[in-house]
Parts: structure tokens; C-alpha cells; sequence
């Protein structure tokens, strides 16, 4: 605008997110404080998504079913590294659904830092496959039937205890460094 400071200004939003992943991944590597961060950051999208979700006119589209059919598939089998995929694919499925495309677009920027961490907490647990999938079958069950308070508390439960697991695998890669 005449008069005022020239603004330089991006219009290629993927491009800047994706400065924004590389930046996050980055700090990462150097804090593992940051891995914990961003379990909350994805609690509050993920949580907030159910919101768009199980109201009125919400819906999951068919990537969420597909996922969870994965997970089943990859439980039936025991198959843990295709259990982990398909954790991941179901997460950025449902934040697909909601229809935000700003929002699609800033998570899937996110993802594989996201699957990363998924794949990390996956292999501290005690949980069986089994008892994985049948959360997510019932965070599914949940958004299908509109239930949003009881979608959303079984979404935060299930990123605290992975986020609780992270803390764990962090301490013992942190006691590994100075042991080793």
C-alpha cells in the first residue's frame, strides 16, 4: 500500500508450512522437549476435529474407514509396522474429514513428524494390537453415533498415554546417551 512498509508475502502455503515442518524438525532433533509439544498440539486439532465431526452434518470419509480396516487387518496379521501406518493414516483421515483445508494442509505438514512419534510410543507400550484397535473402533463407533464428549475423551486419553509413552522412550534414549 502506498505510503506504508513494503510486506513481502508468500502465496504458496504448502511452501510455507513445509519451511515450517523442516523448522519444527529441526528443533526436534536438538530438544526432545519439543516431541512432547507436539502431542499437544495434536491433541487439541485432533480433539477439535471430532467437534466438526459428530455434529450436525459432520462425516468421516471413507479414508478413515479404509484406515481403521488397515489396523484390523495389520492386528489380524501381526503386522506392527503396518499397524503404525495404518494408526497414522486413521489420525490424518479424520483431520481430513473436518473439510478445513487450511487445516488439512498444516497437519499433513505435521504428519511425518506425527508418524514418527506414533512409531516411537508404539514400541514402549505394553498394549496389545488388539487393544489398539479397539480404541480406535470405538473413538470410530463414537464420531459415527455423534457422541462427541465420549469421542473426544477416548482421543485424549489415547494421545496422553502415547505422549506418557514418548516421555518414557525419551528418558531411556536420554539414560542410553550418557551410558553409552
Amino acid at each position: 500500500r502506498h505510503g506504508e512498509r513494503t510486506l513481502v508475502v508468500r502465496n504458496d502455503m504448502g511452501g510455507f508450512l513445509d519451511t515450517l515442518a523442516a523448522t519444527v524438525r529441526q528443533a526436534l532433533s536438538t530438544d526432545p522437549d519439543y516431541l512432547v509439544q507436539l502431542m499437544v498440539v495434536r491433541r487439541m486439532i485432533e480433539t477439535e476435529v471430532l467437534g466438526v465431526l459428530t455434529a450436525e452434518g459432520g462425516a468421516m470419509n471413507e479414508e478413515v474407514e479404509h484406515a481403521l480396516n488397515a489396523m484390523r487387518v495389520a492386528r489380524d496379521t501381526g503386522d506392527f509396522s503396518g499397524f503404525v501406518d495404518a494408526d497414522a493414516a486413521f489420525h490424518l483421515a479424520l483431520v481430513h474429514s473436518a473439510g478445513n483445508e487450511i487445516l488439512s494442509v498444516f497437519y499433513d505438514n505435521l504428519y511425518g513428524l506425527i508418524t514418527e512419534v506414533i512409531s516411537v510410543t508404539s514400541r514402549v507400550p505394553t498394549k496389545s494390537l488388539e487393544e489398539a484397535y479397539a480404541e480406535h473402533a470405538d473413538i470410530y463407533a463414537r464420531i459415527d453415533n455423534r457422541d462427541e464428549a465420549g469421542a473426544k475423551a477416548l482421543m485424549r486419553a489415547q494421545i496422553d498415554n502415547s505422549a506418557a509413552y514418548l516421555r518414557v522412550a525419551i528418558e531411556k534414549a536420554n539414560k542410553d546417551k550418557t551410558n553409552g
